[in-house]
């Protein structure tokens, strides 16, 4: 008689699972990744042309410390300049690699976002239940919408969004001495990328504060929140140093003034990430403010009634509605279609993902958590679908848009300044720009042959007479920014 032979059965389908599991959320980050290699384009324009004094700096020895840390319209975008400065001497300054780290940025945020979700819904044991429970946010985590700053300056977005994401998951999961001072350096990566980013010093000051809820040592909560607001005012000070207004901005009187276009931007702006199309968006952003206040009202209960610690995803809610409000107060007057733009929508995302978040931790105590569980998946899938549809759709002329601008700027010497004010909002400082990354082969000059080397950083003068550091300046300082800005915004 045969001997029986053991049953693989269970082991055979724990592994289809798991291959199942991985499978569904590594497409969406595989098809962003294949959505930027195909539509990223090398030449840098607006604000990212401004880059080109980074290794113009570097190039003269002169890449200093107070330019690092200079203002750059309301932001002090240190990080995305030595990011920028970094990757692009290894690439002579090419746009694309720049693309493929934002995608790479992306994931990482993904994967940070998972390790917490993981300890909120109670699944550590399980990677496959928890991939699966995670798969509506991986997608919406990667969706293309955000092609704006995906093939364009995304550095300052998207190193704030991980540095926030990093900081937040420290203080929430893992905040020994060690993490507290990984904490802190991710509030600063997160602060130095853009001016949002200092959100995280009086947020991380609350979370630290509500653990005394939970049962932590009062004690050690104190300690915690002193260091972490000291870290915090430092912070802060340095920060708004010598800053000035830059002006080329609506003030926060326009709310004031316009109350129903200001709300209009900001519902717009809440549900852009959902719905690119403006009626769309302002519809979908009153859905989630809705959902964003009942989930918040939720978590607050059950804080303060069974003293249970709220989940990350809340703390994204309430980032994701202060930072939109901070958007609203210094641009809603350039009107709702402002508000569409999809470099947002990085940001904006991490509402609807937190929503989800605080649904699946609260499945087990939320009378209606595990209904609105399949309801919230099929919202946020359809509302990943038509982003990206809308995405794929648009990229080949945003990819003709993006290889004219590349043309003006290789040609920019050669071009009246009615075109180059569509490169730059101050035509004579492109032509600077451009002339600069000829002499130094970087760019859309990077190809070794293709262009005269032209004249040396020496004799480097503005169009005034000026001498060239004078010119390498915030160039939207200027009065005539404002109103190029406006106009090229109008003409989209």
């Amino acid at each position: 008689m045969a001997p029986l032979l053991p049953d693989n059965s269970a082991a055979e389908d724990r592994i289809r699972t798991r291959a199942l599991a991985w499978t569904i959320v590594l497409t969406p980050a595989l098809l962003l990744l294949w959505y930027v290699i195909v539509y990223a384009v090398n030449g840098a324009e607006w604000d990212h042309l401004s880059s080109a004094e980074i290794f113009y700096r570097w190039d003269q020895h002169n890449f200093t410390f107070e330019y690092l840390f200079r203002q750059h319209n309301e932001h002090r975008k240190a990080v995305a300049r030595l990011m920028t400065l970094g990757l692009g001497l290894l690439t002579r300054w090419n746009n694309r690699p720049e693309a493929v780290m934002h995608w790479a940025l992306v994931c990482a945020t993904a994967v940070i976002l998972f390790a917490a979700f993981r300890r909120d819904i109670r699944e550590r044991d399980s990677v496959t239940r928890a991939l699966l429970w995670f798969a509506p946010a991986a997608w919406l985590l990667t969706s293309p919408r955000s092609y704006e700053a995906l093939l364009g300056d995304g550095f300052p977005h998207y190193c704030s969004i991980v540095g926030f994401a990093g900081a937040l998951y420290f203080l929430i999961y893992a905040r020994s001495s060690p993490g507290l001072a990984a904490a802190i350096f991710c509030g600063l990566v997160s602060s130095f990328s853009i001016s949002n980013g200092l959100l995280i010093w009086p947020l991380g000051a609350v979370i630290i504060a509500s653990e005394w809820r939970t049962g932590t040592d009062r004690r050690r909560v104190l300690t915690q929140v002193g260091i972490w607001a000291l870290a915090g005012a430092l912070t802060l000070a340095f920060y708004f140093h010598g800053y000035i207004d830059p002006g080329n901005h609506s003030g926060p009187d326009f709310v004031f003034h316009h109350p129903l276009k200001a709300l209009a931007h900001f519902l717009a702006t809440n549900g852009s990430c959902l719905a690119p199309h403006r009626y769309a968006a302002a519809l979908v952003g009153g859905i989630l403010l809705a959902l964003d206040a009942w989930c918040l009202l939720m978590v607050l209960d059950d804080w303060w009634r069974r003293r249970v610690r709220p989940p990350l995803g809340a703390w994204l809610i309430v980032t994701v509605v202060i930072s939109i409000m901070m958007i609203t107060l210094n641009r809603a007057g350039f009107g709702v279609r402002q508000a569409m733009e999809s470099r947002y929508t990085g940001i904006s995302v991490l509402a609807p993902v937190g929503i989800y978040w605080c649904v699946v931790a609260r499945r087990d105590s939320w009378h209606v958590a595990r209904r609105m569980t399949t309801a919230l998946t099929v919202f946020l899938l359809a509302g990943y679908l038509y982003a990206a549809v809308d995405a794929w759709a648009i990229a080949p002329k945003w990819y003709s848009r993006k290889s004219w601008m590349a043309y003006l700027n290789y040609s920019a010497k050669y071009q009246p300044t009615s075109l180059l004010l569509q490169l730059y909002p101050n035509a004579d400082h492109g032509r600077i720009y451009s002339r600069e990354m000829e002499r130094m082969h970087y760019n859309v000059f990077a190809v070794a042959g293709a262009v005269d080397p032209g004249r040396s950083a020496a004799g480097l003068q503005s169009a005034g007479g000026e001498p060239a550091p004078a010119v390498w300046g915030n160039a939207h300082r200027s009065g005539r920014v404002g109103g190029s800005r406006r106009h090229w915004l109008g003409a989209q």
